[in-house]
Parts: C-alpha cells; structure tokens; sequence
C-alpha cells in the first residue's frame, strides 16, 4: 500500500482549488470549484482502480483519527471562505482557506498512508 507523493500533491492542489474558488466572481467561483470538486473524486476513483484501496469505515483506527481530523479542520476552512466570500464581500480569506486546506490536505494524506502501513503490517506480524 504505497502511492508517490505526486498523487498526494495532487489531491491537495484540488482540494486547495475547492475553497480558493469562493475568490473568484459568482459564475467563476461556481465553475472552478465543481471542477476541483470532479478532480478529487477523480483522483479517489484512479487510486482506488490502481491500488485496490478503498477508503470505507473499517479503516483501522489511527487512519481514521487522521481523516475525521483533516474533515474538521477543513469544515472549519469552508465555513470561514463561504463566510468571508459571501457575507463580507472579501475575496482574500478564500485564498488563505485554500492554501491551509492544501497543506493539510498533503500532510494528513502522508499521515493517513502510514497510519494503514502500520496497522497492516502489525495485523501480519
């Protein structure tokens, strides 16, 4: 269970792009983000029809932390970019969400992939 750190920039870059959108004007926004949005699942159905990985409830219990973790923190950056972006009228912090959102995202996906190593590899021993 090893991928290259290439699909976990790219996971990142269209996470990133999902809450950098709410920057761009209405129907700009809008467009971007559904592509970004269609460029994750993308990327889940390619890793998963390359690797055989599904991600489901079962993962062991140190993956699921690090992804329950990861949902929070980028709820919190989707509320603070859909917040700033639609009541306030500011553009900028939609930009900080998604650069946050794609830092964390590569980190907790690095952190996800050891967590399953791990555990895998003690089920074994």
């Amino acid at each position: 269970m090893n991928h290259h750190w290439g699909w976990d920039v790219a996971l990142a870059v269209a996470v990133g792009g999902v809450f950098a959108a709410h920057a761009l004007p209405p129907p700009w926004g809008t467009l971007a983000m559904m592509h970004c949005m269609l460029a994750v699942a993308g990327l889940w159905v390619f890793r998963r029809n390359r690797t055989g990985v599904r991600i489901n409830s079962f993962a062991p219990p140190q993956a699921r932390g690090v992804a329950l973790a990861l949902a929070l923190l980028l709820m919190i950056l989707l509320l603070v970019a859909m917040q700033s972006s639609l009541l306030l009228g500011l553009r900028w912090p939609s930009l900080v969400a998604g650069t946050a959102a794609a830092i964390a995202t590569f980190f907790a996906s690095r952190a996800w992939q050891r967590a399953c190593r791990r555990a895998l590899s003690s089920e074994d021993a």
